[in-house]
């Protein structure tokens, strides 16, 4: 079996997630990301999907006024 290259990537001691995510979507955006079953995601459908839970819940933990 041929195993696909993967991105070679510098972590910081800083670096969340979602950074981490949009920094390999730059690098490598068309490259599997995740496999479940005969569902693959890009890197940059999981990029996508990243922002969206964080937007989703940066609008759900702000304080009201």
């Amino acid at each position: 079996m041929n195993t696909p290259e993967r991105p070679q990537i510098a972590f910081g001691s800083g670096d969340d997630l979602a950074s981490i995510v949009a920094r390999i979507a730059t690098e490598a955006p068309d490259r599997v990301a995740l496999i479940a079953g005969e569902r693959q995601q890009s890197w940059r459908e999981l990029d996508t999907a990243v922002d969206g839970v964080a937007s989703a819940l940066a609008t759900r933990l702000a304080p009201s006024i």
